[in-house]
């Protein structure tokens, strides 16, 4: 009995970027991984950034199957931002909660914009007018009951 070999897509692409230009450093970073090892890491890349949209366009998968698709393609693209970020050795953006420009809708869901970690405590007292530093919550002298009140006893 002769097993059925399943059906294989094929997709060729060569890429010759010029000197200098990112792509260039991707290729060059590519050409210096082991073959199986270049194309495991160009497949991973590949699903996690465009399967979300080639099961937008096929018209055979329903609504449900693309937004679990989107959601888990999310997913995989956060989690390769923080091994990235743990990678490199840097910290991750810390995200805040922004008014919308032409007036909030008062639903408490505004816009976020990432803050740069290390600037956020500063970023207030950047001397500009238009920005208000917080009002302290406590007074520079405060007692266990100022602190007990503050969090509810």
């Amino acid at each position: 009995m002769t097993k059925q070999k399943a059906a294989r897509a094929s997709f060729s692409l060569r890429l010759q970027p010029y000197d200098g230009s990112l792509l260039a450093e991707v290729v060059n970073y590519l050409n210096s991984l082991d073959r199986a090892e270049a194309q495991r890491r160009v497949e991973n890349v590949m699903v996690m950034a465009l399967l979300a949209q080639a099961r937008l366009y096929d018209e055979a998968r329903s609504a449900e199957e693309r937004r679990r698709c989107c959601i888990e393609a999310c997913d995989a693209l956060d989690k390769h931002a923080s091994m990235l970020r743990q990678l490199v050795g840097v910290a991750a953006p810390v995200l805040r909660a922004v008014a919308i420009a032409n007036g909030d809708s008062g639903n408490g869901q505004g816009a976020r914009e990432p803050v740069d970690a290390q600037n956020q405590d500063n970023e207030a007292f950047d001397g500009s007018d238009d920005v208000v530093p917080p009002k302290a919550k406590l007074s520079a002298i405060s007692s266990s009951q100022d602190v007990d009140a503050l969090f509810g006893d």
